[in-house]
Order: structure tokens, then C-alpha cells, then sequence
């Protein structure tokens, strides 16, 4: 995934946040929203490759032109780069890696905006943090997982929300006709009842394949079989049909 910065026209009011207006700290780092936030350098090289490499550099003018201020070999007279986040989210990741804050935000879809964050600058800690997190999460929110997993090309995290997908009522097949011979179940497939605003949210290549093992599951007869849609075989199928996808980190179950 390509990592980018984009370069944001500041408001006209930017307000230092208290908790981050340390004088002695040498580089600002500016939200999306206006809001600065003041932080030592070495925080973010310690937990990110791309700033450690950003802020190291001797040539901070040519390898930083798009999102340094007007002195990019000023480090120390606090340097502001301009981020793609809101400000509460730029609050919670200085929080989980400079305090080390064990709380976890409460929003899966904040959770999956600060994933992609860490995906695109290498804060290789906190990706991991994040991905492990989400595998948890996956029981309670299997399709807003899964479309994370298509996002950051995780294989596994996708595997193992489409392995929970009963638990979502609207994806779950709807059985319309008990077999009286014991052979076949009727059912609504998931494939009908996806909704746009569940289609949306996910990558192409992610939801085409999910649709293709879904396929291949029913064509089997398997799912027909039972009264219960397995849905881990579903997931057994995914990446057959994934394109270029990863397999992920080994933490992933």
C-alpha cells in the first residue's frame, strides 16, 4: 500500500492542544481539522520506519518538501507535518504510542482508520496491536472486520470474519423450506441479501472473492445439507479466489 501525506491549506485558527504543547518538544504535527499537537521527535522515529527515516534524514528539504513547513531542515524549531487524521484520532494514536495507553477506542470504524494509518507509515507495533484487536472484535462486528481486513490486505483477519458471519443476522441465509426427506434445506443465500451499504464498505477484490466461495459452497450442496450455514467453510474457500492478497502476520489465529 502506497504510502502518502497530502498537504492541507491550514485554517484560519489552529489551536495547540494542552496536552501536547511541550515547549522543549521539537516537531509539531498538524490534524486535518487545525489542531496541533507538539511532540518529541524521537517518539515518532521510535514507533514509526517512515518518520525515523523522515526525521533522520540530512535532507529533509528534498525527501519532505510535500508536508514539512517552509524550514524542512529545521527540525528542532518544530517542524509541522500535516496529517490525514481528525484530531481525536491523532489523540488516541499519540496516546497508544507515547503514553502507552492500554484503552482501546470504542469505535471499530475509528480502530480501522488509525489500522491504515499505521499500515501507510510503518508503525509496525501498533499495526500489530491493532490487527490482534480486530481479530477480537470480529464476533461482534464480522462484516465492518472483514471489509477492514479487505482494506489492509489482511487474508487471516478476513478469513476469521467470514468464519463469524452467523453472527450477523442480515448476512445469515434465512431457511424458507425444511427438507421432508431429510436432503436439502431451502434458503435465502447471503448473496441475496447483501445491501449496498454493505457492499460499499468493502474492497472490490475482497468482495468478489467472498461472493465466489460463497458460491462454490452452495454449489457443493454442503450448505443445503444443514440447518446451519457453515460459514468457516466459507472461509476455508476465500483466498482461492483472492487476487494478490497476503496471508498477514503469524499473530493472527
Amino acid at each position: 500500500m502506497e504510502r502518502t501525506t497530502t498537504v492541507y491549506n491550514p485554517p484560519p485558527s489552529q489551536s495547540l492542544v494542552p496536552e501536547y504543547s511541550n515547549p522543549t518538544a521539537d516537531v509539531k504535527l498538524v490534524s486535518e481539522d487545525g489542531k496541533k499537537f507538539k511532540v518529541h521527535s524521537y517518539y515518532l522515529k521510535a514507533h514509526s520506519s517512515f518518520f525515523r527515516d523522515m526525521l533522520s534524514s540530512t535532507q529533509l528539504g528534498t525527501l519532505c518538501e510535500d508536508y514539512l513547513d517552509n524550514h524542512p531542515s529545521q527540525v528542532s524549531r518544530c517542524s509541522e507535518i500535516h496529517l490525514e487524521l481528525s484530531a481525536p484520532d491523532l489523540s488516541v494514536l499519540l496516546r497508544l504510542i507515547i503514553e502507552g495507553d492500554q484503552r482501546h477506542p470504542v469505535d471499530i470504524v475509528q480502530w480501522g482508520r488509525l489500522a491504515l494509518f499505521a499500515h501507510k507509515f510503518g508503525c509496525d507495533p501498533l499495526y500489530h496491536r491493532v490487527i490482534r484487536d480486530l481479530n477480537e472484535k470480529a464476533s461482534a462486528n464480522p462484516w465492518e472486520v472483514f471489509c477492514l481486513a479487505s482494506h489492509l490486505d489482511e487474508v487471516k483477519l478476513a478469513q476469521r470474519a467470514v468464519g463469524v458471519m452467523h453472527q450477523d443476522r442480515t448476512l445469515h441465509p434465512t431457511v424458507i423450506a425444511a427438507p421432508r426427506d431429510g436432503s436439502h434445506y431451502q434458503y435465502v443465500s447471503p448473496l441475496h441479501k447483501i445491501t449496498r451499504a454493505y457492499f460499499d464498505k468493502c474492497s472490490r477484490n475482497y468482495y468478489w472473492a467472498w461472493t465466489k466461495a460463497i458460491a462454490e459452497y452452495e454449489e457443493n450442496g454442503v450448505g443445503g445439507r444443514f440447518n446451519q450455514y457453515h460459514w468457516f467453510q466459507v472461509a476455508e474457500l476465500l483466498p482461492k479466489y483472492l487476487v494478490g492478497g497476503r496471508s498477514g502476520p503469524s499473530i493472527i489465529a
